[in-house]
C-alpha cells in the first residue's frame, strides 16, 4: 500500500495564507464561492492545484472553494481518492464521480445554488479567453443550477498568485537548481556534428531527475529562438559555431520557472558571440539591479529597452517578465507584449517571476540570458547560481 508520507507537499501554515488570501479576494470582487476545474493538462490544472495541492499526471480534482465552508474535491475514482488523501492534507472532504454532478450537488449542501459562482480558466482567462472547461459540462451544471449566476472568476486567482509565500519561493529556488542541472548537462554533452535530440535527452534526462517530475517545458534550439523547436527532440546535426538557446523549465510540487543561457558550441560564426552575450548578461543583471517594490511592470520594460539601446543592440524578445507557478500564470510580459491593466502592476515583495531579455545586435547575432528572480523588501534576488558568462564548448 502506498504510504506517501514523504511525498512533496506545502504545510498547513502556507494553506492558512492561501487561502486567506484567496478570501479576502473573493469578498472584493463578490465572489460567493470559486469552482476551479480538474483538467488533465499540467498548466490547466494550475486554480484547482494552487487550492488543493492535487494535480500532477494521471490525477485531478475539481475544487469548490466557499467564501465560507469547507472546501470540497471532486476526483475521477477511488483509486485517485486513496492517492489524493494521502498526498495531501489541505482537503478531507473527497468526493468521486462526475464534476457536473458533484459540483452542483456540494453547492445546494453549501446553500449556494443561488449566488454567485465563480469558474476558474474560464471565460476571459487571459491565456485562454474562450476558456478550458468542455461546453457540456458547462450546460449539465448550469441545468443543475438555474438560479445561480454562474461565470468567469479569473482576477481572484491571478492576483492571488502573484505574491508567493515563503515555501513557495523555496520550490521555485529548487527548480532553478534542476534548471540549472539540465544546462550543465548541455554544456557536457553538446559538440559539433551531434544531433540536436540527444542534447535534449540528456537535458530531459537531467531535469527529470533532479526534480522528480517531468519537466514541464524543454525547447533546444540551434541557431534560432530557444521556442522554435516547441520542446520537440530535433533530429537535425549541430554545425561548428552553432548559437544553442533554450528554455528549461523543471517542474517539483506543480511549480515551474525557466532559465535560458545562450552558449557557443565549438567555434565558427558568429564570432561576437563573447561581446553579444556579455552585453545581454550585463543588461540582466543591469535590471536585476533596478528592480525594487513600487515599480511597474511598464517601467520595467521601458528600462529594459533604454540597456538595450545603450549595449548597441534592440530587444528580440517575446516575454521578457515570465511569471513562475503552477502555470498560465499571471502575467506573461514584454516590450511587445503588454496589456494595460498588467503593466500598472506594482511589484511587491515575494513576487517571482523569470526575467528573460533577448538581445539582437547589428550582425544578427541574438543572445539570451534568463533566471528565475523574487522581489525582496529591498530590491530583487536571482534564484540561479550557476556563472554569469559567456561559455563556448571547443
Amino acid at each position: 500500500m502506498l504510504d506517501l508520507s514523504d511525498y512533496p507537499r506545502f504545510s498547513l501554515a502556507e494553506r492558512e495564507r492561501r487561502w486567506g488570501r484567496v478570501r479576502e479576494l473573493m469578498r472584493e470582487h463578490n465572489c460567493d464561492c470559486l469552482v476551479a476545474p480538474g483538467l488533465r493538462d499540467a498548466e490547466d490544472q494550475a486554480t484547482a492545484r494552487y487550492l488543493s495541492q492535487i494535480g500532477g499526471i494521471g490525477i485531478s480534482a475539481w475544487v469548490v472553494f466557499p467564501l465560507d465552508g469547507e472546501a470540497t474535491a471532486v476526483l475521477a475514482s477511488d483509486r485517485n481518492r486513496a492517492f489524493a488523501a494521502r498526498m495531501q492534507d489541505w482537503i478531507t472532504d473527497l468526493r468521486v464521480g462526475e464534476p457536473s454532478t458533484l459540483v452542483p450537488e456540494r453547492l445546494r449542501e453549501l446553500r449556494l445554488d443561488r449566488d454567485r459562482i465563480g469558474f476558474t480558466q474560464f471565460q476571459g482567462h487571459y491565456r485562454e479567453p474562450e476558456g478550458d472547461i468542455p461546453y457540456e459540462t458547462i450546460v449539465r451544471m448550469k441545468s443543475l443550477l438555474p438560479q445561480a449566476h454562474i461565470y468567469g472568476e479569473n482576477d481572484v486567482l491571478n492576483w492571488a498568485r502573484l505574491v508567493r509565500g515563503p515555501e513557495e519561493i523555496a520550490v521555485i529556488e529548487r527548480v532553478a537548481a534542476a534548471n540549472e542541472e539540465a544546462i550543465e548537462a548541455l554544456h557536457e554533452i553538446a559538440r559539433p556534428g551531434l544531433r540536436q535530440r540527444d542534447v535534449w535527452y540528456a537535458m530531459a534526462n537531467a531535469l527529470t531527475r533532479a526534480a522528480g517530475q517531468w519537466p514541464a517545458r524543454l525547447s533546444v534550439t540551434f541557431d534560432g529562438p530557444a521556442n522554435q523547436t516547441l520542446g520537440m527532440p530535433i533530429p537535425d546535426r549541430i554545425r561548428p559555431g552553432a548559437l544553442c538557446s533554450q528554455e528549461v523549465c523543471a517542474r517539483i510540487q506543480g511549480y515551474r520557472a525557466q532559465s535560458n543561457h545562450t552558449i557557443q558550441v565549438g567555434r565558427g560564426t558568429p564570432d561576437d558571440y563573447t561581446h553579444a552575450m556579455t552585453a545581454t548578461i550585463d543588461v540582466f543583471d543591469a535590471v536585476v539591479a533596478w528592480l525594487r517594490p513600487g515599480r511597474t511592470i511598464d517601467e520595467l520594460c521601458t528600462h529594459y529597452l533604454n540597456l538595450c539601446e545603450n549595449h548597441r543592440g534592440r530587444d528580440a524578445s517575446g516575454v521578457v517578465y515570465h511569471s513562475n507557478g503552477l502555470g498560465d500564470d499571471f502575467p506573461r510580459l514584454g516590450p511587445r507584449l503588454m496589456r494595460e491593466d498588467a503593466g500598472r502592476i506594482i511589484l511587491q515583495p515575494n513576487m517571482s517571476f523569470t526575467l528573460k531579455p533577448v538581445l539582437r545586435f547589428p550582425t544578427g547575432t541574438a543572445t539570451q540570458f534568463g533566471d528565475p528572480v523574487v522581489i525582496t523588501e529591498g530590491g530583487a534576488r536571482r534564484l540561479g547560481k550557476r556563472a554569469r558568462q559567456p561559455v563556448i564548448i571547443e
